[in-house]
């Protein structure tokens, strides 16, 4: 029984381990959690069937499953004689098991596999956008920084410890653009964009029963915010990097199709980065967002490196790969009024992906009556475009 306990013990330990690691990270320990499992489903039959030779068999070989595992996990994750990072290591992919090579290999028709969907990070929930909003209107603002990109927009520290950018902008049409896109991002499945609500300023001089925002009165005269007006507050997230432009995409001949020579040799962790990126390029290219891929397109007449700079308004998750959205403002309002200047742009980026998520396709089709219900401000006119450009051939 105590060796129950302990394979039993040993393998919640593990399954609670993969929290914010890398993709093969996450698929070595998840083989260590099979075997341990198996383990304890041989210990108990062991212990129902002491005598019989079979099950004490099966439980030797599960041990020598384990032990096998941490002797070739260090060689996979950290290969010695790789100079290398671990994630671009050619030894790690000879050693990954037979599933891990369908990874990275294959897809399934114009839809990325199911397999290396399973391993692509996740951002996200509806359980983190509930706990967000819930926090913005529970909380008072204890700290009011610079910080979060332009000059009026700010870092806040909550009563609760958590932190949150603070978007300000005096053109109401780019709060709702933020505010509309992220809802969007949610309808298609997207989680790749941060919990984001909205909320109103006001002084505490000209409203002293809303003292939410008391303690940084004098920040917020310093920031020349206008009273009363929304702002967008989304979930701060740490651990940011820059993140670039895969050179599938990075060329005028940009092209990203389920065939060998696109995706053929590419490692698991530049797999799911390029799982991310199909859904951006959909995202992006439903709201007319002009402020990310679109925008290193446009100054390349300027700047020739701006394909090989950092994406503007697009960071990497340093531990997990993650990519995440920031600053949609410009999506579905502004990007849509300037659909005449910047459509060659979005068109030329759409039409080189062959190769999307399942769900974030098959998530279009039901738009009409989900996406009505999460935007039902969006202007009549706006909601026509967004339609053609879903049902654009």
């Amino acid at each position: 029984m105590s060796l129950l306990m302990a394979a039993m013990v040993e393998a919640l330990l593990f399954t609670f381990h993969l929290h914010g690691r890398t993709p093969i990270d996450v698929h070595v320990h998840t083989l260590l959690i099979v075997s341990v499992i198996a383990s304890v489903v041989s210990v108990a039959i062991e212990c129902k069937y002491r005598d019989h030779m079979l099950s004490a068999f099966s439980r030797a070989l599960c041990a020598l499953i384990q032990g096998f595992w941490f002797c070739s996990v260090g060689f996979i994750l950290y290969p010695p004689f790789s100079s290398g990072p671990p994630e671009e290591s050619h030894s790690k992919q000879m050693l990954l098991t037979t599933q891990q090579k369908k990874l990275l290999s294959k897809s399934e028709g114009i839809y990325w596999s199911k397999q290396l969907e399973s391993v692509t990070p996740f951002g996200f929930s509806a359980i983190d956008d509930n706990r967000f909003a819930q926090l913005i209107n529970t909380s008072d603002v204890i700290e009011m920084v610079d910080g979060c990109g332009r000059q009026q927009n700010r870092l806040i520290t909550l009563s609760a410890g958590q932190k949150s950018c603070v978007r300000y902008r005096p053109n109401v049409d780019q709060i709702q653009g933020e505010i509309f896109s992220f809802y969007l991002a949610r309808v298609l499945g997207i989680s790749n964009v941060a919990p984001t609500t909205a909320d109103v300023v006001s002084a505490p001089k000209a409203h002293p029963l809303d003292t939410q925002w008391k303690r940084v009165s004098k920040q917020i005269q310093s920031s020349r915010w206008a009273d009363a007006k929304p702002i967008v507050l989304t979930q701060y997230v740490s651990d940011l990097v820059p993140a670039y432009i895969p050179h599938q995409l990075s060329s005028a001949n940009r092209r990203l199709h389920p065939v060998a020579e696109d995706i053929g040799a590419l490692n698991v962790t530049q797999l799911t980065e390029l799982v991310q990126w199909s859904d951006l390029i959909v995202f992006d290219y439903l709201t007319a967002n002009l402020d990310r891929f679109v925008n290193n397109m446009v100054n390349e007449k300027w700047n020739r490196e701006m394909m090989t700079n950092p994406v503007h308004n697009l960071l990497k998750v340093r531990s997990s790969g993650l990519l995440v959205f920031i600053d949609n403002e410009s999506g579905l309002l502004h990007g849509y009024r300037l659909l005449d200047k910047y459509e060659r742009q979005h068109w030329s980026v759409l039409r080189a992906l062959c190769i999307f998520r399942e769900t974030t396709a098959k998530r279009q089709n039901v738009l009409d009556e989900k996406a009505y219900r999460s935007l039902p401000f969006l202007p009549t006119h706006n909601w026509q475009i967004l339609y053609d450009r879903i049902d654009r051939p």
